[in-house]
């Protein structure tokens, strides 16, 4: 039988009201099962080893409980805080993609996801470039949104013949276990050059670093986590 929904506006605190709730129930009856599985275990007849084993996965149990929790805790509040960021008409956007369930069916995944699409709309911005084709370097003052296009250099789409062996940059979103935003960067380390350390800082200030060591031209990647995922600094050191 097919689930039935509603084509409905639903405000951000009731969704997160929604998730809250399914989250409680979730829960509680796996506390319950894991108290019954040690209660069963302690009081059976059964061989001591049997005990063991139950009071074994019960434990695990409990700890896969605390994970979800704090994840979903975690997801919420960076949910939240990201919301607020937009601006009224992104908002009003986001929301209108949110579907009320009958089934009751909304998850924080829903949610995050509808949000990188929301910093995934924005667009590109131009940097100046202090070290054009020199060994070190700065791109500062624009803008690299997670939207999976290639930097602005200059007032130019694109890096090539910009920093030494380095032929393109660009940051994708999609909702990962661990990260949401991946750096791309298309190039090599310069024959003759040991490594070339790059730095990303996003809005937040945070500093993500990747080496490039390898004399061939090849797609690099690094993923990062963020509450405001935008690259807005990049520098260079071979």
């Amino acid at each position: 039988m097919h689930s039935e929904y509603k084509h409905e506006d639903v405000g951000i605190d009731k969704v997160i009201a929604g998730i809250k709730r399914k989250s409680a129930r979730l829960a509680n009856s796996v506390w319950i099962a894991a108290i019954v599985g040690i209660l069963t275990a302690l009081v059976a007849f059964l061989p001591w080893g049997i005990n063991l084993w139950i009071g074994v996965v019960s434990f695990l149990v409990v700890c896969a409980l605390l994970l979800y929790k704090v994840q979903n805790e975690r997801s919420i509040a960076k949910t939240r805080e990201a919301l607020e960021k937009f601006d009224d008409s992104c908002k009003s956007e986001l929301t209108a993609k949110m579907l009320m369930f009958t089934s009751d069916k909304v998850t924080s995944g829903a949610i995050e996801r509808a949000v990188i699409a929301g910093y995934a709309k924005e667009q590109n911005a131009s940097f100046t470039m202090v070290g054009k084709e020199e060994d070190r370097g700065t791109l500062q003052d624009g803008v690299l949104a997670p939207n999976g296009q290639s930097i602005i250099v200059d007032g130019r789409t694109g890096i090539k013949g910009a920093i030494p062996g380095i032929s393109d940059i660009r940051v994708k979103s999609s909702v990962g276990l661990l990260y949401d935003f991946t750096i791309e960067v298309e190039g090599k380390c310069p024959k003759g050059k040991t490594s070339n350390r790059m730095t990303f800082s996003d809005r937040t200030e945070d500093v993500y670093t990747l080496r490039i060591f390898s004399t061939f031209e090849m797609k690099h990647t690094l993923h990062y986590q963020s509450d405001n995922p935008a690259i807005v600094k990049i520098t260079w050191d071979i």
